[in-house]
């Protein structure tokens, strides 16, 4: 569960993912989910109390799409992810 940070028990886990959800979307139903695509992963994360849990947040699409940038919170850093789209 939660990629085996609950199991963690408050200890640091390197099981933190992040996902490119790609949606369908029309104008006359919900959004609908067409694929979900892990394109980062090993980030550390643990759980807390006050946040549930505390790990990969905040994401940031360069303008030109090449590049995504993760605040990796546990490692106070930013790291880049290359090519999201294509991963």
């Amino acid at each position: 569960m939660l990629n085996g940070t609950v199991a963690g028990g408050g200890s640091i886990v390197n099981q933190g993912t992040v996902v490119r959800v790609d949606l369908t979307l029309s104008k006359s139903a919900p959004p609908f989910v067409k694929a979900m695509t892990v394109i980062g992963s090993g980030f550390v994360e643990r759980s807390d109390p006050a946040a549930l849990v505390i790990g990969p947040t905040g994401v940031g699409l360069s303008r030109d799409g090449f590049s995504l940038y993760v605040a990796d919170s546990l490692n106070n850093r930013i790291t880049e992810i290359p090519y999201p789209i294509q991963r």
